[in-house]
């Protein structure tokens, strides 16, 4: 496995969201996306988000507690993101609240293949664990 190596860390505006890097270690990295993460949102910081997290060697912990909308499109890359990390043998866990963004985490069964939680600790915890429900490739 590649040595962990940090992301910078900084914040991404766009549209009705934000973005940022939270903390970034050799123990884990930690984002969080605050506003609407609708098709339009995904596509003007997808490059971006890439750019930031393409390489990380760390579990990941992405913040969707500040999130009031969530697409399918953003659900995809969250899949997306999780199956690349687990293709390593990576975690990664969700942080979300009670509520609309949680249910349509659980609705469209992300939970069966990404650790969801309300907790930062137990998120911790969580991703540092072999990836949930996902086939590592060899």
């Amino acid at each position: 496995m590649r040595r962990a190596r940090p992301v910078e860390r900084g914040t991404l505006r766009c549209v009705g969201s934000l973005f940022t890097v939270v903390e970034s270690s050799s123990a884990s990295t930690i984002v969080a996306f605050v506003g609407m993460l609708d098709a339009a949102a995904m596509e003007s910081t997808s490059g971006a988000v890439n750019a930031a997290l393409d390489g990380i060697r760390t579990p990941l912990i992405v913040d969707l507690s500040g999130v009031t909308f969530i697409s399918s499109c953003a659900m995809g890359i969250l899949m997306q993101r999780a199956m690349k990390l687990a293709a390593d043998g990576l975690g990664t866990a969700l942080i979300t609240r009670p509520g609309a963004i949680d249910h349509a985490i659980r609705a469209a069964k992300l939970d069966a293949v990404i650790h969801v939680t309300d907790s930062l600790s137990v998120a911790r915890e969580l991703a540092a664990k072999p990836p949930k429900g996902q086939v590592r490739r060899r």
